[in-house]
């Protein structure tokens, strides 16, 4: 396909969370030959952007590329042909994302976007993936705090047990958010996306029934309980729900791919997600959200009214104009995964666990501040050394990124996985 121009693109630049990598981009030291670009609908709101960033005096300034995969698709297409792995910030993906992908895998691109849509993934891998091994390429799907943080910490635990010469069975996350003075809010985008995937639920099982994947076989003896109903929890002493986000659907799928491909890593691990809060009135505010959006997504006019309304629905949480800088700063999350084991095991033995660790993925605010770090130390991954440890095709986090030394990057960049607790049963 010719040399590529650029190490790394971004598209969706100028967005909420695009402006966001961009800069991280920016902060960090580069290559002696490093080039990358931004891409967006505005040139004038390019140039800006450009222009506010602070840069490391190792990184060059980005080329500005105008392109919309709305109206003007041949002006995306050379883009896209130009970079060796491209940022995708731009949803909502059912909408906006099977086009960059599509020519992502025809142009040999590799792929990584802050996704956070279940369907568009398993989608994609339906559609793209046999090609994308053809072509040689990678697409990854959720490489921010959906779903990094989870599916990652998963592979984390994996190689703390193997390190031990122990094997992880099943691991449950309870995952906390902790807000400043000024509160918490979240962009209108995610909010988007977020009522998309509660509407198309439907769409999800019915291309998993087609797909009529095979189930994992279970380690050792024990079953995870998975907790379907609100509730108090003696284990984190908090108020409970099942998490609501992709977590769940893009950890087990991942754990699904990184299965068939026989690795280090692919002993599957059972896995559930609860979201818990410590006061009551939050947890029934939490249950209300997730009520009336159940509900009301099913239905177009219900859309509309959550579309329309988005803090009157949220209580206040989702915005329109996003949070401000002062509640991005004051903001930060803990995922705390209680994890289970086996000291040895025999190819279909049944027992009892006998080894329990305690992890945690923790880091700054989740939607502005994490996410670009995950998004862009995914990207970098295809840029050094380790790329040949990345498997082609259609992936998550854990499956493509699994045997790299990503969790490393990470850590360093302040979204830290550690080791809380571990004891023999």
């Amino acid at each position: 396909m010719g040399e590529k121009k650029f190490d790394i693109s971004v598209y969706g630049a100028t967005g909420f969370t695009g402006l966001r990598v961009a800069k991280e981009i920016a902060s960090l030291p580069q290559n002696p030959n490093f080039k990358w670009s931004i891409c967006g609908r505005n040139e004038k709101k390019l140039q800006e952007l450009s222009d506010s960033l602070q840069f490391h005096k190792d990184c060059p300034k980005p080329s500005l590329i105008v392109a919309d995969v709305e109206k003007n698709l041949p002006e995306l297409e050379n883009f896209i042909k130009q970079s060796k792995v491209l940022i995708n910030c731009v949803g909502p993906f059912r909408y906006w994302g099977e086009t960059v992908v599509k020519f992502c895998v025809q142009y040999h691109t590799n792929y990584v976007d802050i996704n956070g849509e279940t369907e568009f993934l398993e989608r994609m891998f339906s559609i793209y993936n046999q090609t994308a091994i053809d072509n040689k390429v990678t697409i990854v799907s959720c490489c921010g705090f959906d779903c990094v943080p989870s599916d990652l910490g998963v592979v984390y635990l994996k190689k703390e047990y193997a390190k031990r010469g122990f094997t992880c069975s099943t691991a449950e996350l309870y995952l906390t958010f902790e807000s400043g003075p000024k509160g918490a809010g979240i962009n209108f985008a995610t909010y988007e996306s977020l009522i998309m995937s509660f509407a198309h639920v439907e769409d999800l099982r019915s291309l998993r029934k087609s797909q009529k994947l095979e189930p994992l076989p279970r380690v050792g003896g024990e079953r995870l309980q998975v907790f379907k109903n609100p509730r108090y929890s003696d284990l984190v002493k908090l108020y409970c729900i099942p998490f609501p986000a992709a977590d769940v659907s893009v950890v087990r799928f991942g754990q699904g791919l990184t299965y068939k491909l026989k690795n280090s890593l692919s002993s599957p691990v059972q896995f559930s997600a609860y979201y818990g809060v410590k006061s009551f009135i939050s947890h029934i505010g939490v249950i209300l959200f997730g009520l009336m959006v159940g509900s009301l997504s099913g239905f177009s006019i219900g859309r509309k009214l959550l579309l329309q309304f988005p803090e009157f629905f949220s209580f206040g949480v989702f915005k329109k104009k996003g949070p401000t800088q002062e509640q991005i700063d004051g903001c930060s999350f803990v995922s705390k995964f209680f994890s289970r084991g086996y000291k040895s095991i025999a190819d279909g033995e049944f027992k009892k666990p006998d080894v329990e660790i305690v992890a945690t993925v923790s880091g700054p605010e989740m939607g502005y501040v994490t996410t670009p770090i995950c998004v862009v130390q995914c990207a970098y991954t295809f840029l050094n050394d380790e790329s040949s440890k990345i498997p082609y095709g259609v992936h998550t986090p854990a499956s493509s990124f699994g045997e790299t030394s990503i969790i490393n990057r990470l850590d360093s960049r302040g979204v830290k996985f550690n080791i809380i607790s571990e004891k023999i049963l």
